[in-house]
């Protein structure tokens, strides 16, 4: 999960409404995060994009975010700064509550386009290091979210921001496999 990916700030919306709807299915949670740094070095956020996706392709994706976050009761905008967050990772996993925290930061990139990249802090090196080793077997980007069975240690997987049905249909698959069924 990095901060100044909106794929990751879908990801934690529809990752907080499976929460929601898995505590009312009997599920129990408990929410680790592990960092991502998407941003070497400190560039305002829409030439970022244009040099990546041109500016015809910077245009559709700002109008496909904006109806996205929009349903999602965000907004969506380019202002602001892409860069490392080392120092907005830190906050939000020493905080007493990452997952408010990292929402808040989200809502403050996106939303308002507050500049929350830092320098490379090397503080955050073991956990994004922790991040890689775990992360590297399963996938090349963010976000990545996997899901554990605490007693069966079952793991099911969810690559990239998908909707609240492939949320729903993973918890009840690990349910599945955590109970010895064979899918």
């Amino acid at each position: 999960l990095d901060v100044v990916c909106p794929w990751c700030c879908v990801g934690l919306a529809t990752l907080e409404r499976a929460i929601e709807w898995g505590k009312t299915e009997g599920f129990e949670f408990e929410v680790k995060f592990l960092p991502w740094v998407l941003g070497k070095q400190k560039v305002p956020k829409r030439q970022m994009y244009e040099k990546r996706l041109g500016v015809e392709g910077t245009k559709e994706m700002e109008e496909e975010m904006k109806a996205l976050f929009k349903t999602l009761g965000m907004t969506f905008t380019l202002d602001g700064i892409f860069g490392p967050t080392h120092d907005t990772h830190l906050a939000a996993l020493s905080s007493p509550s990452p997952l408010a925290s990292y929402r808040a930061a989200f809502q403050a990139y996106f939303e308002q386009g507050t500049d929350i990249t830092s320098s490379p802090n090397p503080q955050l090196a073991p956990a994004l290091a922790r991040s890689s080793a775990i992360l590297e077997p399963f996938s090349s980007g963010v976000p990545f979210f996997i899901f554990k069975d605490i007693k069966t240690s079952v793991k099911q997987v969810i690559p990239g921001a998908q909707d609240l049905d492939v949320f729903k249909n993973t918890l009840r698959r690990l349910r599945t496999k955590a109970n010895g069924a064979k899918l």
